[in-house]
């Protein structure tokens, strides 16, 4: 389907959900963390396919001087364009606004009680590489994002990140050919300290 909840990921998920997910979920098994779940590469490259991007990319991308910086910014900037003003295929929306509700789900209330009033569930929605380490930062995160059409909005964003510039170059530069990206949605809670990975 798609979707993996942070508490089932194990290391074998590496190629479909990235180096920093894998990391942050073997964290998750020796410190408390707020839930999360992770839309696979699977999710990024259907909406790319169903929203009839894939192609349109490959050409600009084929198309790319990586030594010349405003050819190279002007069609990342493009293909950024694209992914962000396309329409989130409804079946894509709806897996993920359900999985982003399911969160806020307290399993202490009466069934009766339960509803998913998303206006307080604010999650951070983070970028995570796969086919090399996002060191750099060149991919996109966005912090304190709540209600649906955000958290679709964060996520499509997201999504453009992979082709920032400087990605782009990163990837043209280094040979690599088979990257792809996958997004982690995760609970905000208040926190004493917060770190890194």
């Amino acid at each position: 389907m798609g979707i993996l909840l942070l508490h089932q990921i194990k290391e074998d998920d590496l190629h479909n959900v990235g180096e920093k997910v894998v990391k942050l979920a073997k964290l998750r098994e020796a410190f408390p963390m707020p839930d999360g779940f992770v839309l696979q590469k699977s999710i990024f490259e259907d909406f790319l396919r169903q929203t009839e991007l894939f192609e349109r990319i490959r050409n600009i991308e084929d198309s790319i001087m990586p030594d010349d910086k405003e050819d190279l910014q002007s069609k990342a900037n493009r293909i950024q364009q694209l992914i962000v003003s396309a329409d989130m295929p409804n079946a894509l929306a709806t897996l993920i606004i359900d999985q982003y509700e399911a969160m806020n789900i307290d399993k202490d209330k009466p069934i009766s009680d339960i509803v998913a009033d998303t206006s307080n569930l604010v999650v951070a929605v983070r970028a995570s590489s796969i086919g090399y380490v996002d060191d750099k930062k060149m991919h996109m995160s966005f912090l304190n994002i709540n209600g649906r059409e955000r958290l679709i909005k964060a996520v499509q964003t997201v999504f453009a990140s992979f082709y920032t510039a400087k990605a782009v170059f990163y990837r043209l530069e280094n040979n690599i050919t088979d990257a792809s990206m996958a997004v982690l949605i995760q609970k905000m809670v208040p926190a004493e300290a917060s770190g890194m990975i």
